[in-house]
């Protein structure tokens, strides 16, 4: 059989499926707990049936979903992970109106149709999630939304749109701001060892160590992420 997934990463204990989908090759992840074959989903953006088909050729236990932020291009799947699964998801409640939003910009500028899932209040704190027992973390790291955070597993991390491999989300969006993106990737390096490998929401994984010497270099004048169409919000 063909391979289902663009890319993945091994260690230990989790093996991280990337695919990449969507106009803007928005990425979205599995991460697989090796012993026990809990399956969690980061920024599910599309292409439901190579997800789903993922799980059913590694005989996954699905548990949960995580946004990193909501723009439209990060939750495409989302309604159908969480009700073909029967699993919650979990976000930070500052990009609640973006999610629900999500659908009309889907529509308005790919002409894709998607359907926002139900937003129960407990889903809103991803903290509320018990974080010791599955061996991962969160960072808050708004900037390029309101709710940005950062997923961290161990010795790797998912960073979203925060920081991308050489270029930061943009900062011109509703809700998005420079100054707090600024911080929020100050912050990340700073809880980040560096031999912990990053996986943006966009490209390419970096190790956190060559992360922080780009960043050391070019901090003033930070390149940031656009798509073949600048009027497209993501």
């Amino acid at each position: 059989m063909a391979t289902l997934f663009d890319a993945q990463f091994v260690n230990d204990n989790f093996t991280v499926y990337t695919f990449r989908t969507g106009r803007w090759r928005q990425n979205t992840y599995l991460i697989l707990n090796n012993k026990s074959s809990e399956i969690f989903f980061i920024d599910p953006g599309g292409d439901f049936s190579r997800l789903q088909q993922t799980v059913i050729e590694k005989s996954a236990q699905p548990m949960a979903a995580f946004l990193t932020h909501a723009h439209h291009d990060h939750v495409g799947a989302l309604n159908e992970v969480c009700h073909e699964f029967k699993i919650p998801f979990y976000m930070h409640e500052a990009d609640l109106k973006l999610l629900k939003r999500a659908p009309l910009f889907a529509y308005s500028f790919e002409g894709r149709v998607m359907k926002a899932p139900e937003a129960k209040p407990e889903f809103y704190n991803f903290k509320s999630f018990v974080e010791p027992i599955h061996g991962f973390s969160f960072i808050e790291t708004p900037g390029h939304t309101a709710g940005g955070v950062v997923v961290q597993f161990e010795n790797f991390a998912f960073t979203g749109d925060t920081l991308l491999n050489r270029m930061i989300g943009r900062t011109d969006l509703p809700g998005s701001c420079i100054e707090k993106l600024h911080g929020s990737i100050e912050l990340l390096f700073e809880k980040t060892a560096d031999e912990v490998v990053l996986f943006p929401g966009h490209g390419q994984p970096w190790k956190a160590k060559e992360a922080k010497a780009w960043w050391s270099e070019h901090k003033n004048n930070v390149p940031e992420y656009r798509t073949e169409d600048e009027n497209v919000p993501y």
